[in-house]
Parts: structure tokens; sequence; C-alpha cells
């Protein structure tokens, strides 16, 4: 009986239905990505100009801090006050209050997050914060103050260190340290130490977050996160240094990425500033989902879905109307033919039909008239049983394999894996396929091997990937021929009895030479082995056994003898506990012996 997808009905209607199906789903994917790359330039645009207009608010953190510290240090009642020796430390500490209140009435920057703090010549500590009597002098020995006391009054920043005051500690701060002098420079006063918390940058990086689960990084050189804000905490989760390697010799611009899993639209923008902070460069890093990018594109898709299902639903009507005017005729010759027995007669044929169909039913007139001489040919009817023997060796298929191959697609189905089952099934379609081919005899090695590949895919499937086979043949060994069904038993018989009741990796390796006109193919698993009697046994025996699963040992080696003759055979070699192997003695074939190749198959 003809499958139904074997029928040229069924097959007419394919390729109607696919000459204008593909082209129109091509030209929609091209439409659909096109709108997703302008969507996602739009997008990116738009970020990196925010974070451009951004910059400014930045660096001008750190202008404000700088003129902060500009308006204390210039003030004349400090400078007298700290150039004067004879002043206490309190009225040096009056003129300090009354210095620091001038610049905070004068800078209308967050004076209230600003930590200052001044050291005299004689190394007294004055602030603007409670130092609860605690010893600071410390603070004079860090490298970026004492760098600030030799550079006559030039600014040193120190971008995200630990905040050197005792009831802040955990808390990073941005600090700047300038010398104090004399108005001529050349007396060295103090030096005036100003800090601000890294929390008011986080406020002004919240600026660049636009959507629920945006990311935004603030780098350094190396790709340092010196700060990182996302409006529900998901920065802790992206790692953002493969990203600045790519990224590292771009000013600005954008990228699509996987990090964690997650999709993500990645922008980029390096900060321009009169001055490098600490000497490095400052890069900004925007990270918003691709989700959300695209989400704006459901309304358009919903309606091009529609179109798509109106044009398929029309295709396909078209299909079915042009497949049943052309194939009916067949259809009614074929019907007649299966319904056919010797010494029927033949009414309805269209005969005097001058086309195909014309030739077809003469033709089947003709085949009817010879049916009975065929019957009559004993040798014809030898090879047929002959054949019969021998493709039923080959078919033989164990169903418990394909019943645990359907139960576990099943589980997985149960479980959600989708592309676990799409895996499953087409390697279990590829196996059904090749082992229901009957009308070829002759396949090459490399599709023997593609066939064993996908056995042990499904395997794999119910025993957790723990099968791996390696392949060694070059170019023209992989070429040569070989029947059907040589390798797979045997790998069949490695997983089931070699692998048995065995833990760890289990390995299958299939290699193989040419020696002299022999072709030594070897089938070697890392297994538990077979007892030194039974290897025996299976070498001197001849005729095979009662079958233990699907085509065995001895199945094999009876069809490898039977159709090649001496000295060409099996040979099995075994260790316990170390495994198996099995040497195949073959021709060397460079073209099939006799009979059809899948090359050669129609139905292929």
């Amino acid at each position: 009986m003809i499958k139904p997808l074997q029928t040229i009905a069924v097959r007419t209607f394919l390729v109607i239905a696919l000459c204008m199906v593909i082209p129109f789903f091509l030209s929609f994917a091209a439409i659909r990505h096109q709108y997703e790359n302008h969507i996602q330039a739009q997008l990116s645009q738009q970020i990196i100009s925010s974070i451009s207009k951004s910059e400014e608010a930045v660096y001008q953190s750190f202008r404000n801090m700088a003129g902060f510290s500009s308006a204390v240090v210039t003030r004349v009642e400090l400078l007298e006050a700290l150039e004067e020796e004879s002043n206490t430390y309190y009225e040096i500490n009056a003129a300090f209050d009354k210095c620091v209140s001038y610049a905070q009435i004068n800078n209308l920057f967050m004076t209230e997050q600003l930590y200052v703090t001044m050291f005299d010549a004689r190394g007294q500590c004055y602030s603007n914060w409670n130092r609860n009597f605690e010893n600071y002098d410390h603070v004079l020995e860090m490298p970026w103050v004492q760098a600030a006391r030799e550079q006559q009054g030039h600014l040193v920043w120190d971008l995200f260190s630990p905040s050197f005051i005792l009831e802040q500690q955990g808390q990073k701060m941005i600090s700047l340290a300038r010398s104090i002098t004399n108005p001529m420079g050349e007396k060295d006063l103090g030096v005036l130490i100003i800090s601000m918390p890294q929390e008011y940058l986080s406020q002004v990086l919240a600026g660049y977050c636009f959507d629920s689960g945006d990311s935004v990084f603030l780098l350094g050189d190396g790709g340092v996160v010196l700060l990182a804000y996302s409006t529900d905490g998901s920065s802790a989760r992206i790692d953002v240094q493969p990203v600045f390697d790519k990224t590292a010799s771009r000013q600005s611009g954008s990228m699509h990425c996987t990090l964690g899993g997650v999709d993500y639209l990645t922008s980029y923008y390096t900060l321009d500033a009169p001055w490098k902070m600490g000497e490095q460069e400052l890069r900004i890093y925007h990270f918003t989902e691709y989700q959300s990018v695209i989400s704006s594109m459901s309304a358009l898709s919903m309606q091009m879905n529609a179109v798509m299902i109106a044009v398929l639903l029309a295709t396909l009507g078209i299909a079915v109307m042009i497949a049943r005017t052309l194939v009916s005729p067949i259809r009614r010759l074929s019907q007649m033919m299966s319904h056919y027995h010797l010494g029927d007669s033949l009414e309805g044929l269209a005969l005097s039909r001058k086309d195909e169909i014309g030739v077809l039913n003469r033709s089947f007139l003709s085949l009817t008239q010879h049916v009975q001489s065929l019957f009559t040919e004993a040798e014809r009817e030898y090879r047929a049983r002959e054949k019969y023997r021998f493709e039923a060796l080959k078919a033989q298929l164990n169903p418990h394999f394909l019943f645990n191959a359907l139960n576990v697609l099943r589980y997985m189905a149960l479980l959600a894996k989708p592309e676990a089952v799409s895996e499953g099934i087409d390697a279990l379609a590829s196996v059904l396929k090749y082992s229901i081919s009957r009308d070829c005899d002759w396949v090459r090695l490399s599709d023997e091997l593609e066939h064993v590949k996908s056995y042990v895919a499904i395997q794999n499937m119910r025993f957790g990937s723990c099968i791996s086979v390696e392949t060694d043949f070059d170019a023209r060994e992989l070429s040569l021929y070989t029947l059907r069904f040589t390798l797979q038993p045997i790998v069949e018989n490695a997983i089931i009895h070699g692998f048995k009741n065995r833990t760890g990796q289990c390995l299958i390796r299939i290699y193989g030479f040419v020696e002299d006109d022999t072709f030594h193919l070897y089938v070697e698993d890392n297994g538990v082995g077979v007892a030194a009697e039974t290897v025996q046994r299976m070498n001197e025996e001849s005729r095979p056994r009662q079958k233990m699963t699907g085509i065995g040992f001895s199945n094999v080696k009876e069809m490898v003898e039977m159709t090649f003759g001496q000295p060409y055979t099996l040979r099995i070699e075994s260790s316990p506990d170390v495994g198996t192997i099995v040497h195949y003695l073959l021709p060397v074939l460079t073209h099939p012996k006799g009979g059809v190749t899948d090359e050669e198959n129609p139905d292929r």
C-alpha cells in the first residue's frame, strides 16, 4: 500500500504549496528582520543621545566640587588665619567654618552632601562633620593627599575608594585634595580635602534607566565597574567585562548580546572631559532587555501574521484543486491495479488517451498479459524467497527500542522541552527511515555512520547523554560501499550489554583502514566485556541463534559471509571490565556489488 506522503497527489500539492509559501515566508522574515534592526537602531540612538546629554550632569558634579574647593582655599580670612602662627586652633576653626559657610552659600551644589576636611601646616584637623574625637592623622599619609601637597594647588582626585571617615566605613567616596598656600604660593599652609558619596552619581545614573529592568554601568580603565545602577537590582547579574572587551576600541555605539541567558540591547558612550578623573577614562554602558525593544512590533506582527495565514489558506486551496485535477486519472488507475486479480477483465481503461495516462493504462494492460508466465519462473521464485529472507534479517527493528524512544519523547513533551523533542523526533525519523528503506541493499560507509549516530542520539535521550561515538576515517574510506545494517546491530549490543550497570562515560570508537584488498573495520567499546567462552562460541558459530536485541552479532556475521564469501567475516575480541572489539573483514568496494543504492533509489 502506498503511503500518503508517497502519493502523487500529496507530492503535487506539496510542490505547489511550497513554491508559493516559501517565497512568502522568506519575504515576511526579511521585512520583520529589517523592522527589528530599525527599531534597535532608533532606540540605541535615543539612549546614546540621552547619555551624551546627561554627560554634563556627571562632570558638572566634579566641576562643582573643584569650584567649591577654590571658594574655600582662596578666602583671605582663612589664609590669614592659617598664616598667623600665633592663632589658636579655635580661631582657625572659626575662620574655616566661616569660609565653608560662604562656599556653601555661593555653590548651590549639594553642599549638604559634601564632607569638607582641612589639615593645617601643624597637622591639626578641621571639618564640617563630627569627628567624635577620633584621630585622623593617617589621612595625611594617603598617597593621593601627599601628591596634592606636592603639586602646589593642583587637584588630585581619588575615585570610588572606601571612605576615610570612620563613621562612613563601607561607603565609597569621590574625593579631591589640593594644597593651601599663601597668595604668592611660597608657603605651604595646609591641605583641603572634599569628599562626595558615590550615591550622588548613582542618582545621576538613575536618569539613564528608561524601563524597569534597565541597568547602567560606569566603567573605568580596563572595564573596572565603578558604579552600577538598575531599577530592579538586575545589574548584579550582568557580567559587563565581555562587552567592554569587544567595544573598548570604539567611542560609542550599540550591539546585541546575550549575558546570563538574557538578550540585551547594549548602548555605550565614552564620557568626554577636560581632564581625566584619577587618570581614568570613564565610559557608560546601558543594558535594556531586548524583548522590550521588539515589543513595539507586536501589533504589526499580528497584522502580518493574519495576512500570512490568509495567503497560506488560499495557497492550500489552490494546491488542492490543482492536485485533484491532475491526479484523479492516476488514482483511478491505481485503484484498479490494487484490486486486480489474475483472470479479471480490465474494463474502463482509457486506452485511447494520447498523454502519459494513456501510456500508463496501456502498460498496465501489457503487464497483466505476462503475469502468469512470471509466476512460472522457478528461478525468480527462488531469488524472491532468498531476497525475502535476506531482507528480513535487515528489517528487524526491536519494538522495545521504538517503545522506549516514544516513551522518552512523551516525557520530554510533558516536561516542556520542545527543542529536545524536536531533536529526538528527527533522530527517530532518521532511524525509522533508514530501517524501512528495503529497496536499497548498498550504502556508503558515511551513511551507515550517520544512522549509527542517530540511533545513539535516541539512546542518549534515555541514558542522559552518557554515550559518545568517535569515528576515524579518511574521505576515501567514507566513500566505500557496504551492506546496510552492518554497524548499528553491533553498536546496539554494546549499549544494551556492554554498558549495562556501567557508570561513567561510555565510549564507542569506530575506525578502520584499507590493507591490500581488505577493508579492516573496527567497532570498539569500553564496556564490561564478554566472557572468553562466549567470545569463542560467537567466533565459531556459522548460523545465528535466537536473536537477542534487534539484529544480533551472528546475523551480521552470516549476512557478510553469505554476501561476500570467504575470507570475509566478523571476529570479536573482548576483555572483562576493559571492553570489546568487533573486527570486520570486508572487501574494498568503490561501487556497489549488486542491487540498488540510496543514490539510485527513486523513493529515497
